[in-house]
């Protein structure tokens, strides 16, 4: 479980990335493919990785196992995105191909989000 805000603002990068994962992961499944990548922090928290599960994707919406598990992928990664950005960071997202132009893999560069312009509608 990620420590709860600290509320005055003191809270590591580590920790809010650590909150923004348990966000992620704690959420029901709303996509199909969700379930065949796990979720990590990385190097104190800079990284965030999406890796394959142990175990082979499968089917649960009648699809081919592969397209579902990319539908999913896309799914997770949006979901960390929006996380971050509620915690005051963003990511940079690098997404690993294999020889068969199927992901295996995204990596999630944190940093801090940028102020919001003033002269912004």
């Amino acid at each position: 479980a990620a420590p709860p805000p600290a509320g005055d603002g003191s809270d590591d990068v580590g920790a809010r990335v650590g909150r923004a994962i348990a966000t992620v992961r704690d959420a029901a499944a709303s996509t199909v493919g969700e379930d065949a990548w796990l979720l990590a922090a990385r190097g104190a928290g800079s990284l965030v990785a999406i890796e394959s599960a142990p175990e082979p994707a499968r089917s649960s919406a009648g699809g081919h196992p592969l397209l579902e598990a990319t539908i999913g992928l896309g799914a997770l990664t949006d979901r960390l995105l929006a996380a971050l950005r509620i915690e005051g960071l963003h990511g940079t997202v690098h997404i690993e191909w294999g020889a068969t132009g199927a992901p295996l893999a995204v990596r999630v560069e944190i940093g801090l989000a940028a102020p919001e312009r003033e002269d912004r509608p």
